[in-house]
C-alpha cells in the first residue's frame, strides 16, 4: 500500500471506529438501563434496541445509490449528522418512546455501504483486502474498548450519559471526515444517469455468491453473539467479566493480517477461504459438546478467526467486481443483505434458545454445510478486477 492509501484507510477507519465505539459502549448495557425509562416494557425496550439495525437496513440502499450520484463525502456527512441528531435525542430522552425515536434517527445515519464504497475508491484492487482488514482491526479495537468502557461509563453517567459521549464521538468523527478525508480519486459524477442504471450494470453472477456469503456470515455472527455469552454464564462465569473473554478471543486476530496479505499478493484465496469456513464449522461443532471454559475459549478463537478471514475478503471482492459508478449501489445491496440476515439471526437465536439452545448450533451447522455445497465467492475477473 502506498503512503497515500495508508493515510486514507487510517482516516476512514478513524471515522468509522469513533462512531462504532459509542455503539459498542451502548450494546452491553442497553437492555438493563432501558427498562428503567418512563413507560418502558420489555417489548418497548426490545423495540428501542432493535429499531436501529432495522432502520439501518432500510437506508443502506438509498444512501449507497445517492453516493454514486452526488459523491461519497456529502453522503457520509449526511449520515454522520443524522446519527449525531439521533444520539442527542436519545441522550435527552426520559421516556422509552423518546429512546425509540433517538435510536430510529441513529439508524437513518446508514453509512456502512457508503464507507465501504469509499474505501474501495481510495485503494487499488491489488491491496484492497489488506485495506479492509486494517479497517476491520480498527473496528475490532472499538468493539473491545467499547465493551469494556460501556458498563463503567453507564455506572457513572447512566445510559443518557453514554449517549452524550456517543454524540461527542460522532461530532469528532464528522470533523475528521470533513477536514481530512480525501475525495475518492476514482469517483466521477453521474448526475444525469437514472437511478436504476446501477442495477442494470451490476455483474449479478459474480455478486450473487458474495451476497450469499455475507448473509450467512451475518446470521452466524449474530447467533454466535447470542449463544456464546449464555454458555459462559451457564458454567458460572460472571456476566460483568465477559469483556475479558471477548478481549482474549478477539485480540489475537491481528495475527491473521500476514495470512490475508500473502493470499492477496499471490492471488491464492481459496485455501484461505476454506480455512475460514473450517474455523466457523469447528467453532459451532464444539458448542455441541458439554460447555467448559477451555472448549468455549477455543470455540471463540475459531469463530473469530473464520470471521476475520471473511470480513476483509468479501468487501474486497465486491468492490473489485464493480466500477466506481455502481460501487455505492453494490455495497448498499451488500449491507442490506448483511443487516437483514443479522436481524433474522438475532430473532431466530432468541426464539430457538427458548426451546433448545443447542438447536441454534445444529441449525447453523446445517447452514454452513449448505453454504459449502452452494460454493464460495471467488475473486472477480473483468475490467475492475486485479490482474
Amino acid at each position: 500500500m502506498t503512503p497515500r492509501e495508508i493515510r486514507a484507510v487510517l482516516l476512514l477507519t478513524a471515522v468509522l471506529s469513533l462512531r462504532l465505539l459509542g455503539i459498542f459502549m451502548v450494546l452491553p448495557i442497553f437492555s438493563v438501563y432501558a427498562l428503567h425509562y418512563e413507560g418502558a416494557t420489555p417489548f418497548l425496550a426490545g423495540l428501542a434496541f432493535g429499531i436501529y439495525p432495522l432502520v439501518q437496513s432500510v437506508f443502506q440502499m438509498p444512501f449507497g445509490m445517492l453516493s454514486d450520484r452526488v459523491g461519497r463525502k456529502p453522503v457520509l456527512a449526511l449520515g454522520l449528522f443524522l446519527f449525531l441528531v439521533g444520539s442527542v435525542v436519545a441522550a435527552a430522552s426520559h421516556t422509552i418512546w423518546g429512546l425509540v425515536a433517538g435510536r430510529a434517527l441513529q439508524g437513518m445515519g446508514a453509512i456502512s455501504a457508503v464507507a465501504m464504497a469509499t474505501l474501495g475508491d481510495l485503494t487499488r484492487d491489488e491491496v484492497r483486502a489488506r485495506a479492509f482488514l486494517l479497517a476491520g482491526i480498527g473496528v475490532g479495537g472499538s468493539f473491545v474498548l467499547g465493551s469494556v468502557a460501556g458498563p463503567v461509563l453507564a455506572s457513572l453517567f447512566d445510559l443518557s450519559g453514554v449517549f452524550w459521549i456517543l454524540a461527542g464521538l460522532t461530532l469528532l468523527a464528522l470533523g475528521v471526515m470533513v477536514l481530512f478525508l480525501p475525495e475518492p480519486r476514482d469517483f466521477h459524477g453521474h448526475v444525469s444517469r437514472g437511478p436504476s442504471a446501477g442495477f442494470r450494470n451490476l455483474p449479478w453472477k459474480t455478486l450473487g455468491p458474495i451476497f450469499l456469503a455475507v448473509a450467512v456470515l451475518a446470521f452466524l455472527t449474530n447467533t454466535f453473539f447470542f449463544v456464546f455469552p449464555l454458555l459462559w454464564t451457564d458454567i458460572g462465569w460472571d456476566k460483568a467479566a465477559l469483556w475479558k473473554v471477548y478481549f482474549a478471543v478477539v485480540a489475537p486476530m491481528i495475527l491473521l493480517y500476514p495470512v490475508i496479505r500473502r493470499a492477496e499478493i499471490h492471488g491464492r484465496y481459496r485455501p484461505v477461504i476454506l480455512i475460514g469456513w473450517v474455523g466457523l464449522a469447528f467453532a459451532w461443532a464444539s458448542l455441541l459438546l458439554p460447555p467448559r471454559a477451555p472448549l468455549l475459549f477455543l470455540a471463540g478463537l475459531l469463530f473469530f478467526a473464520g470471521y476475520t478471514i471473511f470480513q476483509p475478503l468479501l468487501p474486497a471482492f465486491l468492490t473489485r467486481a464493480v466500477g466506481p459508478q455502481e460501487r455505492g449501489t453494490a455495497t448498499g445491496l451488500y449491507n442490506l443483505a448483511s443487516f437483514l440476515a443479522s436481524s433474522s439471526g438475532g430473532i431466530f437465536a432468541g426464539w430457538m434458545s427458548g426451546l433448545h439452545l443447542r438447536g441454534v448450533v445444529g441449525v447453523n451447522l446445517v447452514l454452513l454445510l449448505l453454504w459449502f455445497l452452494s460454493g464460495f465467492p471467488r475473486p472477480p475477473e473483468g475490467p475492475h478486477a486485479a490482474v
